[in-house]
Order: structure tokens, then sequence, then C-alpha cells
């Protein structure tokens, strides 16, 4: 994802040009025309729409993760008398208990939803080499999915902040875990992409 975000930045002044060019040209032809010199722009920096698909991978392991985190510690379960250590922070956080009775839940919820948040904020930053590939006019059906996503993004945290209070206290650890590792990813990962965009810039 953070190489095709790069690649994109790479390509954002040539396809500036080519909506400007086509932007009063409404017609069936010219707006094919435009298909295809969008699609050569693509292929002259390796940009492929199966990198969008990308995110979708994980979600087989994360959804093994969550039942394995979920059920491990339940009554009567195979593996339940096999785990050692059930406790944080020197025995006052149970893993194995949560639920709104639990004021532990409640902390852990709060830790999910911030780091949630700041995670979302943190990918949807543009990196320093996006901000100087010109201004885009955004259309009314821009506009209209980037406000989709906001809301999409709200009501994920809502749901996993509410999962979290309903969910084994070891869920949330669990999220505020992969959160934190994953803001420090995206940080290192954003630091390498902007010297392989200088790089790739200069070999161009």
């Amino acid at each position: 994802a953070n190489d095709m975000s790069m690649k994109m930045a790479l390509a954002q002044p040539e396809m500036n040009k080519l909506q400007a060019k086509y932007a009063m040209k409404k017609d069936p032809a010219s707006q094919q025309k435009m298909q295809m010199e969008m699609m050569a722009i693509y292929k002259k920096h390796k940009i492929s729409m199966l990198g969008c698909l990308t995110p979708l991978m994980q979600m087989p392991l994360f959804l093994a993760m969550f039942q394995v985190v979920y059920r491990i510690t339940a009554p009567g379960g195979m593996y339940v008398d096999q785990v050692a250590n059930k406790t944080l922070l020197f025995g006052t956080i149970d893993l194995t208990i949560g639920g709104f009775n639990d004021v532990w839940s409640y902390v852990l919820a709060a830790i999910v939803g911030v780091t949630m948040w700041f995670l979302q904020k943190l990918s949807a930053k543009k990196p320093s080499y996006a901000k100087n590939t010109g201004t885009q006019v955004k259309t009314e059906q821009q506009q209209q999915q980037e406000q989709t996503m906001k809301t999409v993004s709200v009501v994920m945290i809502g749901m996993m902040v509410l999962t979290t209070l309903t969910s084994v206290n070891a869920l949330g650890f669990y999220w505020v875990v992969g959160n934190v590792y994953s803001i420090i990813q995206s940080i290192i990962n954003r630091k390498l992409s902007e010297k392989k965009y200088q790089k790739t810039k200069s070999a161009q």
C-alpha cells in the first residue's frame, strides 16, 4: 500500500495534466480516450489496481486470531489449562474476564479507540512527497467518497470499542498491541517510502 501510494504520487502530475486536457470533453469517445491514456500512465509507473486488494489478504488471519483470543480461555476448552499466564501488570488485569462490570474493559476500550483513531489519522495523512504533486479540484463524487470513508472509519472505531467492552480483556489487549505495532510500522514505512521516492525520482 505504501509502495502504491508512492507510485501514485509520482504519476499525479501527469494525471493532473490529463484531467485538465479532457476537462471540457465529456463525450463518450473523449472519455474512452482519456481512460486509455490513464491506463498508459499506470503502466508507465507500474501501478496495479490489484494493490488496492492487499489489505483484504489479512482478513482470514485476523478472523483466526480473533477466534483464538476469544475462545482459548473459555471454561471447558481444550487448551484452557495450558495457558500459563492469564494476567497483566502483576495480576491487576485478568485477560480471561471482561464486560461492562470490569473497569479494565473501559480502560482497554479507551486505549483501543485512541490508538485506532491515531492510526487512521496517520494513514490518511499525505506523505511529504505527495504534497508537492499539484493541487487537484475534487469532484462531487470524490468528496462524497471521502465523506463515506470518514463515516466508515468512525463506525469501525466504534465497533472495535464496543467489541472490546463486551468481550474478554485479552481481545482488547490484542488490539492495543496490534495498533501500537501498526503505528510504528506506518512511521517506518513512511520514512522508507520517502527515501525510495527521492531515489526513483532522481532515476527518472
